[in-house]
């Protein structure tokens, strides 16, 4: 982690890229730390966004996170990209709507960032009816962005948002009897998200069925 900055500088100056990639480290106790390392699954480790896209989301390279991304900051001003206040799951909104605008990439090859994983009042460990209601939202609005040029980014975004599905899914139980039958029909008609090669958290979901 010492020379992380002087690392991301070096891959800026080889290739200026539009946005830099790297793994989180998850941290469940002392004894218990872990990096995924998926990059070594992949066939390019930088060049075009849109040539690599469906591989960066399977792998979860892309993934919904700001904290494993480093993004050219014109990208962001110029198209107003901020977390909207007051929702929950803004992150996961945020790289959805990052994906639009990312012409080139590059992978870090280093794990420099720490995710504390089941701390006690994170809302990963606390899901509450309005986590799961924000983020119903989220992927509704996710789904109806209109379509782009490119076949292989729409079937990458679409598979971006199979992921946040499998969690509505997962905490629909938190939400009240009158969220769910408003949730309900949609719910329903995105059942062809749940797909085997859109990524690998819906693969492992699918291994159930």
């Amino acid at each position: 982690g010492n020379d992380a900055l002087l690392n991301l500088n070096a891959l800026i100056e080889e290739s200026n890229p539009d946005l830099i990639l790297h793994e989180e480290s998850r941290f469940f106790s002392d004894k218990d730390v872990n990096c995924k390392y998926n990059q070594k699954f992949l066939k390019n480790l930088k060049g075009s966004f849109k040539e690599n896209i469906l591989d960066l989301v399977y792998y979860d390279l892309y993934a919904a996170a700001p904290w494993d991304k480093v993004v050219r900051r014109s990208i962001l001003i110029d198209n107003q990209l901020f977390f909207p206040p007051g929702r929950k799951g803004e992150d996961i909104e945020w790289s959805g709507k990052l994906m639009y605008f990312i012409d080139t990439f590059s992978v870090y090859s280093k794990s420099f960032y720490i995710y504390r994983q089941a701390r006690k009042g994170s809302s990963t460990t606390s899901v509450t009816e309005k986590n799961v209601n924000d983020l119903y939202i989220i992927v509704k609005h996710g789904l109806q962005e209109a379509r782009v040029s490119s076949v292989a980014l729409n079937q990458a975004i679409e598979n971006y948002w199979a992921c946040s599905y499998v969690v509505i899914l997962k905490d629909f139980y938190v939400s009240s009897s009158k969220i769910q039958r408003q949730m309900w029909s949609d719910l329903v008609s995105w059942k062809y998200l749940l797909q085997r090669g859109r990524n690998l958290k819906v693969d492992k979901v699918m291994g159930f069925y």
